[in-house]
């Protein structure tokens, strides 16, 4: 999906597609290749990060781009290695993740974006679009409303481990990455 979305300039790329600077443009579709080429060449094999800390103490990657404090397409192309379980406080927990990403109109009155409004409602609202969220992680290329989600990679990554869910007899048997 990556590789069709950078060729076919998709909106999934807008951070890219609207830089008014040439050379911001072009520094984000080289990062966005970067990725990519990186995620292509990792992709069914195990890897590990080095970390270091800066002088505050912060934990920062080494690894160039394609790490879990990297941009949304980085985030959203990375699995860990060994699956877990996700029992039913998981999948609880994906549905939120839905919200999270989207953040974006939740249809209430007081005019909240989903990120913003309270858990138990981030999950109803996840929950009461579910339909349309199998959908995007079933066919994205025909299905393309992912792609208005705030964070449009790590949303769509998402609604796939959550179809995939959903695939089990029990969705909280489900062993996500």
């Amino acid at each position: 999906i990556y590789q069709w979305a950078l060729r076919n300039r998709s909106d999934a790329f807008n951070e890219i597609w609207e830089q008014r600077n040439p050379e911001a443009k072009a520094t984000k579709l080289r990062e966005a290749k970067a990725i990519g080429a990186m995620a292509k060449r990792f992709s069914d094999t195990t890897f590990y990060h080095l970390y270091y800390y800066d002088f505050r103490g912060r934990k920062c990657p080494t690894t160039a781009s394609l790490h879990e404090q990297g941009s949304d397409l980085a985030r959203g192309l990375l699995q860990k290695e060994t699956p877990r379980t996700i029992g039913e406080r998981g999948l609880f927990w994906m549905f939120v993740m839905l919200a999270n990403y989207w953040a974006g109109d939740s249809g209430r009155d007081d005019g909240l974006k989903t990120d913003k409004i309270p858990l138990q409602d981030r999950f109803m609202w996840a929950e009461d679009n579910l339909e349309i969220f199998l959908s995007y992680a079933e066919s994205p290329k025909v299905n393309q409303g992912w792609m208005k989600a705030d964070k449009p990679w790590q949303f769509l990554a998402t609604c796939i481990e959550v179809r995939n869910a959903f695939r089990e007899e029990n969705p909280w048997d489900y062993q996500s990455r």
